[in-house]
């Protein structure tokens, strides 16, 4: 597995060798789990929070553009859901954000 750093607050998790698909979701329950513990830092308590979004190979694409941008239409909808969750992509999710760009 690897995490990479796009910019600014949006980071990658690669999972290559996945042995189903809803091991994803596991993994982001994961992440949300442990950025809901406080963080001490020169005296104060920091909570953090995160909207992940979840796309699959090959269902949800075909290559890492693909992917990355169905990802980030699922990290919106998981924003617009009241953040701090995660959203798996869906061909819905792809139809609803065409009709807003268009």
């Amino acid at each position: 597995d690897s995490v990479a750093r796009l910019g600014g607050d949006e980071f990658v998790i690669l999972l290559p060798d996945l042995a189903h698909t809803d091991a994803a979701v596991h993994v982001a329950a994961k992440v949300l789990n442990a950025m809901a513990l406080p963080i001490s830092q020169d005296g104060r308590e920091l909570h953090l929070s995160a909207s992940i979004g979840i796309s699959v190979f090959p269902q949800d694409g075909g290559n890492g553009d693909s992917l990355l941008q169905h990802a980030d239409v699922a990290m919106y909808r998981a924003k617009a859901k009241g953040r701090n969750t995660f959203q798996s992509y869906s061909m819905e999710m792809g139809v609803q954000a065409s009709k807003v760009v268009i």
